[in-house]
């Protein structure tokens, strides 16, 4: 995903949200994703190593600011997607508006990991009131 050997995390960040506004949305939360997978890994590498240098580049702001992103990011996506959770039941029975439990089960699954992301900013910057004030 991103070269850990050339790029500081504030520039992958940065990348990220320029991809989130060319309407590359689903690319920039998968990217996300791995980003932080990579500079929250545990046992992080040595600070010797390049990788090592990169995961120790990203301090708790930076932090707080990924995770803020992913939960914003999650919650807009899964909005633009919303019309994919309800479908039309034209049966003979009267029809309607009905949700179905695969889209109930996702929208659970949404918004766990919504919540989940935000919660992780207000223990990477407690001072942090957008943080907060999200989750």
């Amino acid at each position: 995903m991103f070269n850990t050997t050339t790029v500081h995390p504030r520039v992958a960040l940065a990348y990220l949200e320029h991809l989130w506004a060319a309407d590359k949305r689903t690319i920039a939360i998968e990217r996300l994703s791995s980003l932080l997978e990579c500079v929250t890994a545990k046992p992080k590498d040595p600070l010797t190593t390049k990788r090592g240098a990169f995961q120790y580049s990203c301090d708790r702001t930076l932090l707080c600011d990924l995770y803020m992103r992913q939960g914003e990011w999650l919650q807009l996506h899964h909005a633009d997607d919303s019309y994919d959770t309800t479908t039309i039941d034209e049966n003979i029975f009267g029809g309607g508006l009905r949700v179905t439990s695969h889209s109930l089960s996702k929208s659970t699954r949404t918004l766990e990991a919504v919540l989940e992301s935000f919660e992780a900013a207000t223990r990477m910057d407690p001072t942090r009131y957008e943080a907060w004030h999200a989750w």
